[in-house]
């Protein structure tokens, strides 16, 4: 959709109608959905800073074996992206991002049954 033939008024009172819609169901999951992915994305990178203290405390990791697995999450943070952002134009966002999200949840879930 190319908006550059579209008159500032024609913008305006599309944003104006946007405003009045009133919030339904659909947002308030879409939200919770949104905050869900974000909430498990951001406890993934915060637990590792307080693992990572606590694995070279105990002498199972040494700071550079941590940092090699710190490397390793965010290079795979980075592939995951490219390829679910492809997946995502294929399928559809909500498609690609409620299946990146199982198989999240799935890997993280078995993570915590086979700790050491």
């Amino acid at each position: 959709m190319n908006n550059s033939n579209a008159s500032p008024l024609a913008v305006a009172a599309v944003s104006a109608r946007l405003e009045r819609l009133p919030v339904s169901g659909f947002h308030r999951r879409f939200i919770a959905l949104i905050s869900l992915g974000g909430w498990f994305d951001f406890f993934d990178i915060f637990m590792m800073a307080y693992l990572g203290a606590a694995l070279q405390k105990s002498g199972f990791m040494t700071r550079d074996e941590f940092g090699l697995t710190l490397a390793a999450g965010f290079v795979g943070m980075f592939f995951g992206t490219v390829l679910f952002g492809m997946g995502s134009d294929r399928f559809g966002r909500r498609t690609a991002f409620i299946f990146m999200l199982l198989i999240y949840s799935l890997f993280t879930l078995l993570g915590q049954q086979f700790s050491f």
